[in-house]
C-alpha cells in the first residue's frame, strides 16, 4: 500500500506525531501483536507553515526521518543508563537521524519516541531535547519505508497521477488546505498530492481542524466531499476508557487510519473488549 500523509498548519500537530509514530512502528513490525507492513510505503510533506505550529505546540522541531527500535523493547524495562519514563497509552518507539533522504542538506532533528524516550543530548543534538536511549547501534534504525519530500519537491512519485498512492491522509487539515481541495487550487506538492487523489478516485481523507466553523468552510467541505474526499473532523471520542491526552489523540488517529485501509488495534472500539 502507497500512503501520503500531508502535515499543514492546523492546530493538532499533536495528531501527524502519533500518526507517523505509528506508521513507523507498522513499518518496522514494533508495532504489539503486529507483523510488520513490508507492502507499507509512506511518504510525507509539510506545509510552509506545519514545521512552525509543530515547534510551537509539541515544543520539538518536525522530524527529517522517522526511525523505530530494530527490537520492541518491552515498555516497562530500564536501559543502560537508567530508568525510563514511558507513557502508558503510547506503545510505539521512534528516532531521528540526519537525513539519507529526499532533503539530505536538512539539519538533524529529534522525533520522540514513547517505550524509550528520555531527556538527554546526543553529539549533534541540543542538550535537553529529546533523545531515544539505546541498546547498542542496531536499536534505532531509520525507517526506509517513511520518506519526508520538500512541499516544492514535484519530482515525488505522488505528483503525478500515474504513480497516484492509494490513499492520501491529511492531518490535521487546515481551513486553506481544504479550501483548495474543494476548489483544485494550489501551486505546491500538497495540493497536487490531493488533486491527484481526487482525479485518480483515490481516497482523501481529510481531519479537518477548526472551529468554530464559518459558512464558507461548510460549504468547502461539501465541495470537497462531493468531489470523492472524506472530511473526518479531529473530534475525540470518549466511550473506550479515555483517561489522558494520548488516549483521546489516538481515537482520531485510529478512525484516520480506518478510512485509508489500515485498521490497527490503536483504540477500544464500541463493543470491544477492554483491552484494543
Amino acid at each position: 500500500m502507497k500512503l501520503v500523509v500531508i502535515v499543514t498548519g492546523a492546530s493538532g500537530a499533536i495528531y501527524a506525531r502519533r500518526l507517523l509514530h505509528v506508521l513507523a512502528d507498522l513499518c518496522a513490525g514494533t508495532w504489539p501483536n503486529e507483523p510488520a507492513h513490508k507492502d507499507l510505503q509512506v511518504d510525507w510533506v509539510a506545509s510552509a507553515t506545519a514545521p512552525q505550529v509543530w515547534l510551537t505546540e509539541l515544543g520539538e522541531p518536525m522530524p527529517q526521518e522517522i526511525g523505530a527500535p530494530a527490537v520492541p523493547v518491552p515498555a516497562d524495562e530500564p536501559d543502560e543508563e537508567g530508568p525510563v519514563v514511558v507513557p502508558p497509552a503510547v506503545p510505539s518507539a521512534a528516532a531521528a537521524r540526519r537525513g539519507s533522504g529526499p532533503l539530505r542538506a536538512s539539519p538533524p532533528t529529534e522525533v520522540f519516541g514513547s517505550n524509550v524516550l528520555a531527556r538527554g543530548s546526543r553529539a549533534g543534538s541540543p542538550s535537553g531535547t529529546p533523545t531515544l536511549r539505546g541498546r547498542g547501534p542496531e536499536s534505532e534504525r531509520v525507517v526506509s519505508q517513511i520518506r519526508r519530500w520538500d512541499r516544492q519537491d514535484f519530482s515525488a512519485p505522488f505528483a503525478s497521477g500515474s504513480n497516484a498512492p492509494d490513499a492520501v491522509l491529511v492531518m490535521p487539515c487546515s481551513m486553506s488546505a481544504l479550501s483548495r481541495v474543494a476548489h483544485g487550487g494550489g501551486d505546491d506538492l500538497p495540493a497536487r498530492a490531493c488533486e491527484v487523489a481526487l482525479k485518480e478516485r483515490r481516497r482523501l481523507v481529510l481531519v479537518v481542524r477548526e472551529t468554530p466553523l464559518s459558512l464558507v468552510h461548510l460549504r468547502n467541505m461539501v465541495a470537497a466531499t462531493e468531489a470523492g474526499a472524506v472530511i473526518l473532523p479531529a473530534v475525540p471520542s470518549f466511550y473506550g476508557a479515555v483517561r489522558t491526552l494520548e488516549d483521546a489523540v489516538d481515537t482520531v488517529v485510529a478512525r484516520a487510519l480506518d478510512h485509508v485501509g489500515l485498521r490497527v488495534a490503536l483504540t477500544r472500539r464500541w463493543g470491544a473488549p477492554e483491552s484494543p
